[in-house]
């Protein structure tokens, strides 16, 4: 059997500086999370707890960069089109 480690990336908070490694995955599964809550909906799979991390996060996402890049976090999904409203909690 294989095991396969997800990538990661660090987010770092332009407010307080905090630095969170998640998956790269992660704003894929924050809408998902999201839309969940909008809708009502029962999600099939439990929310990744990379999600928890940036949603309790005090500052909440829209601070968020991609350590790496310097982007903002939601900046693909933004520039991708996406239908979702990306808000935060916090």
């Amino acid at each position: 059997m294989h095991d396969a480690q997800a990538e990661t990336m660090v987010l770092v908070c332009q407010v307080c500086g905090e630095e969170m490694r998640v998956e790269e995955n992660t704003d894929l599964e924050y809408i998902a999370y999201l839309w969940t809550l909008e809708s009502g909906a029962k999600a099939y799979q439990p929310t990744p707890r990379d999600v928890f991390v940036v949603v309790n996060h005090p500052h909440g996402v829209e601070g968020l960069i991609d350590k790496r890049t310097g982007e903002r976090w939601l900046e693909r999904l933004e520039n991708g089109g996406t239908p979702w409203q990306l808000t935060g909690t916090g």
